[in-house]
């Protein structure tokens, strides 16, 4: 009696085990074969916020710091030349930024010498998953678009371009949502394994 009740929840143990690696095995398809839909779902709803936190934002480019990005964790200079000097939103202790932060699930907030203000948003698992998926927006002080990620020239009716970088294939696009206000997406394929 005994041996048939462990056999019986030895079964259901493994029932469930395999249940639940089948569903983790079909959500795991399911963003890298339906990405795309994914991807159009989250542009939606960071161009509605924009849309809606507006004014909210605009207060957040008055304010932004020439020098310095807001980050959403304290990194520590070790200075070298290729790092950035930064503050960790939380320490400035506003209201709107926390919110903004919080809101659209930011990872940084910069100004550039252009004047514009890029906000990055955090990675996902879209971006893992696919071709290093990343996306955000900016404010464009002259409502022309730019590249928010790296600094290719672009021409003022140019939103998609095709670029080769140091492992592989950089692709970028952007949209306008309002005025001065656009939305960006880039990926990146790597063509060769990176070494570290």
């Amino acid at each position: 009696m005994l041996k048939s009740k462990l056999s019986k929840n030895k079964k259901r143990i493994i029932l469930l085990s395999f249940s639940v690696l089948a569903l983790i095995a079909g959500c795991i398809c399911y963003l890298y074969f339906d990405a795309e839909h994914i991807q159009r779902r989250i542009k939606e709803k960071i161009c509605a916020k924009v849309i809606e936190h507006e004014d909210e934002l605009l207060k957040i480019v008055e304010e932004c710091q020439e020098e310095a990005a807001l980050t959403c964790r304290k990194i520590e200079n070790d200075g070298s030349d290729n790092q950035y000097d930064s503050i960790y939103y939380k320490e400035l202790n506003d209201e709107i930024l926390n919110k903004a932060f919080r809101d659209f699930y930011l990872s940084m907030i910069n100004k550039r010498s252009d004047g514009s203000v890029r906000f990055h948003v955090r990675d996902s698992i879209v971006s893992f998953l696919w071709d290093d998926y990343r996306c955000g927006f900016y404010y464009s002080e002259d409502d022309k678009p730019i590249d928010a990620v790296w600094t290719h020239k672009m021409d003022e009716d140019e939103t998609e371009f095709e670029d080769l970088i140091f492992y592989g294939k950089y692709w970028y696009r952007t949209e306008k949502i309002t005025d001065n206000w656009w939305f960006y997406e880039t990926k990146t394929v790597y063509r060769y394994a990176t070494h570290r």
